[in-house]
């Protein structure tokens, strides 16, 4: 029997140079995500990031203090982002300091053995917090949404779990996955003027792989449960309409999420609709929402995109009694780009924008998707010169189609009726490519039969009740 040989993966460098840029980052893509907790142990990688972030990888206070200094000294940022399939460390720094920032992080990642009481104490507090959020009016809408978008997958759970998962947590299970997280493939996309960096010191800073075990390497190409991908739940049919009633008056929280498969140009749509949506408070929705009926006045978008899914997510709160006005006119906003309403200057000036900023705050998106980043924020394609309105409008039909949205009202005080009711009589009313797609959208929730309560389905799955819960999504921290 011939014996088996480690595989160790190589590190590929993405270099992006940008002229003239003072600060230089360096962004590490780790292959090996939130897919990867064992079953019934959800947030396994959301308690391993808060650890690590939190402690620079060990439990000990002069390796935590010793990491702290160090990034503090070297005037560097590290960001912490946790995907269902990668893990992103981020360090902005400097171009003569970026080299030592990769090599304290190496050292963070090869000291990192946290106590099994630490992560029992952590674990007990992170299952307490998810508990509280279920009962914390708009706590869980986002893991309702999520629930809503993949209807019966792990991914729909969420990545931080639920109270019960997340308090099973145990050390066997986060050092488990710190393993993967150090033999996974990977790849360091360095973002600086490149004239003022050296690559090859880079290189051999940057986190060395560890070989694969034999077990490791079966685990990572199977299909278990441990390792599943978004984009094979996507044949699930999607819940229109999910209300989590609550007794009384208040505030409640809408959330509008669209889901897509992560090729082409569906994140790019996306995040432009976004922009024409809710970038700033002149924005469709932000001001129909409150100029033209004084329904909310705070309403947050964004793109998430995580492997070969992404997803369009819109929240903002309202009082009680005007869930079903608003939820309507979210929605109107919503079809309304699908149905050509987007003035050709305000088409343009939104894609000139989107580039200004890429350029700014990421580099290059299309280093970011040459990497295959799961990034939350940046599109895998750069928007191309020709993103005409015709062209924007036909492929907004497709991606913001009604039976690709789902609506959360976390905190409702009626039943789905009434929405569906409010829907119909806008139809009525609307411009008819708008008041199709709003007569579909009732269809759906009157197909879908009962109303969905939430429970069972994530009301205790939320992540952002805690700085160490927030970890599921993106932690930051000025070290």
């Amino acid at each position: 029997m011939r014996a088996f040989r480690a595989r160790t993966p190589r590190t590929r460098l993405v270099p992006v140079h940008l002229p003239g840029r003072l600060t230089a980052s360096a962004s590490l893509l780790l292959r090996h995500g939130a897919g990867a907790d064992p079953p019934g142990r959800e947030g396994t990688g959301s308690t391993w990031a808060v650890l690590l972030r939190r402690d620079g990888g060990a439990g000990e206070r002069g390796a935590r203090e010793c990491f702290e200094t160090g990034l503090e000294e070297l005037g560097t940022t590290l960001t912490l982002s946790l995907g269902w399939q990668a893990v992103r460390l981020t360090l902005d720094s400097t171009p003569d300091c970026l080299a030592d920032a990769l090599a304290l992080l190496a050292r963070a990642l090869g000291a990192f053995r946290p106590t099994p009481q630490e992560v029992r104490a952590l674990a007990r507090r992170r299952g307490r917090a998810l508990a509280a959020a279920r009962r914390a009016p708009g706590g869980s809408a986002g893991p309702l949404l999520d629930a809503a978008l993949f209807p019966g997958s792990r991914y729909g759970r969420g990545m931080a779990g639920d109270a019960g998962s997340a308090a099973r947590v145990d050390a066997d299970a986060v050092h488990a996955f710190h393993r993967g997280v150090l033999s996974a493939p990977r790849d360091l996309v360095v973002a600086a003027d490149l004239t003022r960096v050296d690559l090859r010191a880079l290189v051999r800073a940057c986190p060395s792989p560890a070989p694969e075990t034999a077990a490791e390497t079966r685990h990572r190409g199977s299909s278990e449960p441990g390792q599943p991908n978004p984009a094979d739940d996507f044949a699930a049919r999607m819940r229109p309409l999910t209300l989590r009633r609550r007794t009384g008056g208040g505030g409640c929280v809408v959330m509008l999420g669209v889901r897509a498969t992560a090729r082409d140009d569906a994140p790019l749509i996306l995040e432009i609709a976004r922009r024409l949506l809710v970038a700033t408070a002149s924005s469709r929705l932000s001001r129909a929402l409150r100029d033209a009926s004084a329904l909310a006045y705070s309403v947050h978008g964004e793109l998430w995109q995580d492997g070969g899914v992404c997803s369009l997510r819109i929240r903002f709160e309202v009082a009680q009694a005007l869930v079903a006005p608003a939820a309507v006119t979210a929605l109107g906003e919503l079809f309304g780009l699908a149905a050509g309403e987007v003035d050709a200057d305000d088409l343009r000036s939104t894609v000139e924008a989107y580039q200004r900023d890429s350029a700014a705050t990421t580099g290059s998106p299309a280093a970011v998707a040459a990497a295959g980043a799961a990034s939350p924020a940046v599109p895998a394609e750069p928007p191309p010169e020709g993103l005409t309105p015709a062209r924007f409008r036909a492929r907004a039909a497709e991606l913001l189609a009604p039976e690709r949205v789902a609506v959360v009202v976390d905190g409702a005080g009626h039943g789905p009726e009434e929405i569906r009711r409010a829907v119909t009589a806008a139809a009525r009313r609307d411009p008819p490519g708008r008041a199709d797609a709003l007569l579909a959208y009732a269809r759906r929730v009157a197909a879908s039969g009962t109303e969905s309560s939430g429970d069972g389905i994530g009301d205790d799955r939320n992540v952002g009740q805690e700085e160490e819960i927030d970890a599921g999504r993106t932690t930051s921290s000025r070290s």
